[in-house]
């Protein structure tokens, strides 16, 4: 098991001292390494299937899963979700719960694996997400220590106070080939849905498995288009108008270019400014999920 002992709500010594217990009782032999360096992360996680692990179990946020996927993607060895990070998007997708025990003890209780997409990058891999504008804008400016105390609400309000404060960007989008160009607030690349959270609306259709990415564009609609939205949240039902956000399939790259250069984040962490590649990496991992995940 790797433990990311950087950020997220879970003390890292908790962790080791829980999953230690857990495993050994449940008679599973392992190995935990409790870390603060992402290059000790990425050197272990890439050692696995030579050093004969069958599974890497990964307790951190949806950054360093993506960190752990990168590594092991070429090496048929499957990852485990422990939920430890701020917003944990992949676990609540999966099914996996978000309270320590019982995400370890459902992971030791399951033996069914899915295969799952990814957003591929020439400097890395994104089980989830990227995106370019409000979002990254927040995420760029977050610091750790205040995520630990306010969770996903720290992006919540970072979004909103930018709403207010900065004006629409310009953006180059190609996708598949196709050129597109628009003012937005927000261009977001989405493998997976944001389920148990307040936009799963907009992304209501996003699945890991289904070789399909979607590129979501928030557009600049006034006071119209935020009504819109708010309406569509609070009924929770998927976006069917164009007058806040626009989607595109994508089904094998897409190109994001802003003017300004904005910052851009994938799966929570900014990774690049102003521009970016992706690609659809088809069932790029194995992932284990709860039995009725």
């Amino acid at each position: 098991m790797l433990v990311n002992a950087r950020g997220g709500r879970t003390s890292a010594g908790r962790v080791r001292r829980v999953a230690r217990a857990m495993l050994t009782d449940a008679g599973i032999p392992h190995e935990i390494v409790v870390t603060r360096s992402i290059r000790t992360l990425r050197r272990r996680a890439s050692a696995a299937a030579r050093e004969r692990f069958t599974e890497v179990a990964c307790a951190g946020g949806d950054g360093t899963i993506s960190l752990v996927a990168r590594e092991v993607r070429d090496q048929g060895v499957p990852i485990a979700v422990i939920p430890c990070g701020t917003g944990n998007l992949l676990a609540k997708h999966l099914g996996v719960p978000l309270l320590l025990r019982p995400a370890i003890r459902a992971l030791i209780e399951s033996d069914r694996l899915v295969a799952i997409d990814a957003i591929e990058r020439d400097d890395g891999l994104s089980i989830l997400n990227l995106s370019m504008g409000v979002s990254s804008l927040t995420m760029a400016d977050v610091d750790t220590p205040v995520k630990r105390v306010l969770g996903t609400l720290t992006y919540v309000v970072g979004v909103l106070v930018y709403l207010v404060r900065r004006n629409p960007a310009r953006f180059r989008i190609t996708v598949d080939g196709e050129v597109h160009r628009v003012r937005a607030r927000e261009v977001l690349v989405s493998n997976a849905g944001f389920r148990r959270t307040a936009v799963e609306t907009f992304f209501a259709h996003s699945d890991p498995g289904d070789g399909v990415l979607e590129c979501a564009i928030f557009l600049p609609a006034g006071l119209r288009g935020a009504v819109a939205m708010v309406r569509d949240v609070l009924r929770h039902r998927a976006a069917r108008s164009n007058e806040y956000m626009i989607t595109l399939p994508v089904r094998e790259s897409v190109a994001l270019e802003s003017d300004p250069p904005l910052p851009i984040q994938a799966d929570g962490d900014q990774i690049a400014s102003g521009r970016t590649v992706a690609r659809v990496r088809r069932r790029a991992i194995r992932v284990r999920v709860p039995a009725g995940g």
